[in-house]
């Protein structure tokens, strides 16, 4: 080989090195920078410095979720068709739904989509899914739910488990899962969220609310929304002295050690954290994924479920959003949106803002207005 030609092989060896060299800076600095993302991006805030963990959210995008987990499939299924009507019409957008059944519910999703009057698109890695224009649907079969330890037969009171009279154990293990299994074990799928809302199949709406919920979880100030306040003493027993049990296990304090709230005769009283008192309805309620997925309340619903009181006293999720706003949170009323406005008066109907109805069936006068909100609205 010539001189001239070794020459010209040596520059080009020399020019492909220099080129493999920046792809390898290139790809190096591509694999730091995604390990810098990832570690950042899933650093958590403390919680105690709130004003910056819930900054750390930059989005408003909310996912309904409806457990079916129930004794009487028939029954819920038949009310969420006649629900979800007002649903897709006056809540879904920027706002998607979740249903997950239970590994107890006899429905499956084919049938259950067809009772809704939807067309399922897609189905991917056993989630059934169904896109319309401004929302989408989820579908996931056989969701294991935490069972009580007592016998199936067992009904559940507010003064303990009972072999006559009581609510069965769908009703407790279904109010249990909101507080903790659905953020343990949905939390890949609910990083697509902002905020969640439990609103039960019976909940009918009679106008337009989403931008108010849109609205209200824009503000980073909002971790919690509820549509009603239900102040009830002595059913969640015990559920103050667990708390207390867990701050001293925490070595930590309560944050907010006191709270207002009205009674159901409208009278205005003082509730001291933690509390053995329900508080907001649990039939429309919502919250920031942040906060109530957060691993330092997920320690706290888990230390409450390993307690038993979830099935020996009945405790309820009315139980639960409080107290755990309350342990973590200081003055964290300044921070819970209120749409008791929207809520209809107990056997009046609706006037002014209300759209909100929590029944078990509609008749008559009411169903006729129901009705008629539907054919009126031009949402799809």
């Amino acid at each position: 080989m010539s001189t001239r030609s070794q020459a010209v092989s040596s520059k080009r060896k020399g020019v492909f090195l220099v080129l493999l060299g920046f792809a390898l800076i290139i790809s190096l600095t591509a694999v730091i920078f995604k390990i810098m993302l990832i570690y950042w991006g899933t650093k958590e805030i403390s919680i105690d410095n709130v004003d910056d963990f819930l900054l750390a959210e930059r989005f408003s995008k909310g996912v309904l979720i409806l457990l079916l987990h129930t004794d009487e499939p028939e029954v819920l299924v038949n009310t969420l068709k006649l629900a979800y009507q007002s649903w897709r019409k006056f809540l879904l957008n920027q706002i998607d739904l979740y249903l997950v059944l239970s590994s107890d519910f006899p429905i499956g999703a084919n049938e259950l989509t067809e009772d809704l009057g939807m067309s399922i698109n897609q189905v991917f890695n056993g989630t059934y899914q169904f896109k319309s224009t401004n929302y989408e649907v989820r579908i996931k079969e056989n969701e294991f739910v935490i069972r009580t330890p007592y016998s199936v037969d067992t009904l559940y009171t507010c003064k303990g488990p009972n072999d006559k009279k009581g609510f069965s154990r769908f009703y407790v293990e279904g109010n249990a899962w909101y507080t903790y299994q659905l953020f343990r074990d949905h939390g890949l799928f609910l990083k697509n969220y902002s905020f969640f809302l439990k609103i039960d199949y019976d909940v009918f709406l009679f106008k337009p609310i989403y931008s108010r919920i849109i609205n209200a979880f824009s503000d980073t100030r909002t971790i919690f929304i509820h549509a009603g306040l239900a102040v009830h003493h002595g059913c969640a027993n015990k559920f103050d002295l667990k708390t207390v049990e867990y701050l001293r296990s925490e070595s930590r304090e309560i944050k907010t050690a006191s709270m207002s709230a009205y009674d159901s005769k409208g009278n205005k009283v003082k509730i001291h954290l933690p509390s053995e008192s329900d508080v907001y309805y649990g039939n429309f309620v919502g919250g920031t994924i942040r906060f109530f997925g957060s691993s330092e309340v997920l320690k706290y619903a888990e230390f409450l479920f390993r307690t038993n009181g979830y099935f020996l006293f009945r405790w309820t999720d009315q139980a639960y959003w409080h107290n755990a706003l309350g342990v973590h949170i200081k003055n964290f009323q300044a921070r819970v949106y209120s749409m008791e406005d929207l809520r209809f008066k107990p056997g009046n109907l609706p006037s002014g803002n209300q759209a909100i109805l929590h029944k078990k069936k509609l008749s008559g006068k009411i169903l006729n207005l129901y009705t008629d909100r539907l054919e009126m609205s031009n949402i799809s």
